[in-house]
């Protein structure tokens, strides 16, 4: 009976020796190649319908609500563009000048680090924001058509590509 006693307590020990053993450090690299950036936007925007009583009050069709950009990225700085290409109704007298009633902007900044945005309505393509990662970052959009008298019957489109570049 003092034999496996004295057989149980050796086991403790070595137990307790191998668990002592066991209490080293580890270390675990990884490289991560260049920088990311991801860009998830709203779907499409229905402006809504001119009639003859929206053409003299207030005289736009606009959309301010729930229209998300979303920045993901890894890298240290990012900047977001856009570009607009329109497409009126056949018949419109003017098809080039017309998307200069087109106006977008940045309505406001819902998360994230964004160091300068395009607050002011404006209209044609280029800079809309740039901000700081890694990270996200989301900022809301708005959309607003200037109704014109030479618009005329017909469905109008405007098709905006944003570009997002990371450093």
């Amino acid at each position: 009976m003092k034999g496996i006693l004295l057989a149980v307590s050796l086991l403790m020990l070595w137990g307790g020796s191998a668990w002592a053993q066991d209490s080293g450090t580890a270390q675990v690299s990884w490289v991560v190649a260049g920088c990311w950036v991801s860009l998830r936007a709203h779907g499409e925007i229905e402006l809504g319908v001119a009639s003859g009583e929206t053409f003299l009050e207030p005289g736009y069709l606009e959309d301010t609500e729930d229209n998300p950009l979303t920045v993901i990225t890894n890298c240290w700085s990012w900047t977001l563009t856009a570009s607009l290409r329109w497409h009126p109704p056949a018949g419109h007298p003017d098809p080039v000048a017309g998307l200069a009633d087109f106006q977008w902007w940045v309505v406001e900044v819902l998360s994230g680090e964004v160091e300068g945005w395009q607050a002011e309505p404006r209209a044609g393509g280029g800079w809309v924001a740039t901000g700081r990662g890694p990270g996200e970052a989301t900022l809301l959009l708005g959309y607003r058509y200037n109704l014109d008298p030479q618009d005329v019957p017909g469905v109008y489109q405007v098709l905006i590509t944003y570009t997002l570049t990371g450093e």
